[in-house]
């Protein structure tokens, strides 16, 4: 009898373990929505400050150089023109990350300044407007 009481105790510590951990994940995955939502609706020209205040602080401060905007040459907007790099290479002075991509790819993760696949990347000019965006798989030369 009392075996069964235990065996009934550890499942049901496993159904309420199951659940809560499907509740976080639920709202980690909801938060990512809303955060992608705000960062979607951004315009060249904005200032990093507003951006801030309405999305919160970036997971990642990132400087620029060339070989950190590489990852950029895969979006069709450098594809067809691949001297627009160049150009963003010189105009951007600040990238900021936005964890998007899930639970899995926390700050402490990171061994480098490049967005994970589903990360929100936003560069900056050295007015500290807004010059583009990578959202998801798009990146938006605004």
């Amino acid at each position: 009898m009392k075996r069964g009481i235990g065996i009934l105790a550890c499942l049901a510590t496993l159904i309420g373990a199951h659940f809560l951990l499907r509740t976080v994940a639920l709202e980690e995955k909801t938060n990512h929505q809303e955060l992608t939502e705000r960062l979607g609706n951004l315009t060249r020209g904005r200032p990093a400050d507003d951006i801030h205040a309405e999305a919160g602080a970036p997971d990642l401060i990132c400087g620029v150089d060339r070989a950190q905007l590489e990852h950029l040459e895969e979006y069709a907007a450098i594809r067809k023109n691949p001297a627009a790099l160049d150009g963003l290479v010189a105009s951007t002075r600040e990238r900021w990350i936005y964890f998007c991509s899930g639970p899995t790819f926390r700050k402490e993760n990171r061994k480098s300044c490049l967005p994970a696949y589903g990360d929100a990347e936003l560069g900056f000019d050295d007015q500290g407007n807004l010059l583009w965006v990578i959202l998801g798989n798009s990146l938006t030369l605004h």
